[in-house]
């Protein structure tokens, strides 16, 4: 199901640029609008926000980040709760799963235009009983999921699953989809989705937000060892990062010794999955 704010980006795809982003959720089976902060067309001229409605998604712009010691690696560019925030209901066990939408569907139809990259899933306890007001900020950030190179690699030149996001996936349903740690102790927390687009120098990170409300018998939290933060859990100098200074695209940099595996370095910490 296509949300609102969806339908107003493809009526501004013309204009904007070839990004992109989360535009809506289905979170325990059930689907989520998401929201934008702003875009700006080709000119960089400021185009109005798209109405607001209500929403689990932090605010977010579809330009990528550059910068991993950015305030922006935290949630995106402005990255704070809408108005209207709302946090989406999801049994610990169950599944999320983040739908991603280019801006422009005419160049690229039905396709993510980024291909070479990871895909991440992070998240972090608000404190208290709500997410808004809750800037992410601290070791808080643990992550929970993350896919890199699909089976028919035969290098990390790919191809990635990151290339497939607009595509059907196992379940037939495009996007990413992860399940929430069944142990984890209920509560409000955000999740973060990121894309890492590495056939770029430096990296361009693409991230998004959203409100959950954990539910469940859980007791589990995620130790020290788990936990990292936004930014700070990333240096230029990791290594899976830091073959972004090579071209891995078609009719890029020669082959280079360090592309000849199918096990990519993840950065950030280990995936935690207390069960």
């Amino acid at each position: 199901m296509k949300s609102q704010v969806l339908a107003s980006l493809v009526v501004l795809a013309s204009t904007v640029a070839a990004h992109g982003g989360v535009c809506h959720y289905t979170v325990d089976g059930a689907e989520y609008n998401g929201t934008l902060w702003h875009l700006w067309d080709l000119e960089n001229n400021p185009i109005p926000d798209p109405p607001q409605v209500p929403s689990i998604q932090r605010r977010w712009d579809f330009n990528p980040v550059f910068d991993v010691t950015s305030g922006n690696m935290t949630c995106n560019w402005d990255g704070t709760a809408t108005a209207s925030s709302i946090h989406a209901p999801i049994h610990a066990g169950n599944n999320i799963t983040a739908h991603w939408d280019n801006f422009m569907p005419d160049v690229f139809p039905n396709v993510w235009p980024h291909s070479i990259g990871p895909i991440l899933a992070y998240m972090a306890a608000c404190p208290g009983d709500s997410c808004e007001g809750f800037d992410g900020s601290g070791d808080v950030w643990f992550k929970i999921g993350q896919v890199g190179l699909s089976p028919e690699a035969e290098d990390l030149r790919g191809p990635w699953k990151q290339g497939g996001l607009l595509q059907p996936g196992a379940d037939g349903t495009p996007g990413y989809t992860v399940a929430i740690p069944k142990n984890l102790k209920s509560g409000k927390y955000l999740i973060r989705h990121e894309v890492i687009m590495l056939a770029s120098r430096p990296p361009q990170f693409y991230i998004e937000c959203a409100q959950l409300s954990i539910t469940g018998n859980g007791t589990a939290s995620p130790s020290g060892d788990y936990l990292a933060s936004f930014p700070g859990a990333y240096k230029d100098e990791d290594p899976g990062l830091a073959m972004s200074q090579w071209w891995m695209g078609p009719g890029g940099s020669p082959f280079q010794p360090e592309w000849n595996t199918t096990e990519y370095p993840f950065p950030g910490p280990e995936v935690w999955s207390e069960q």
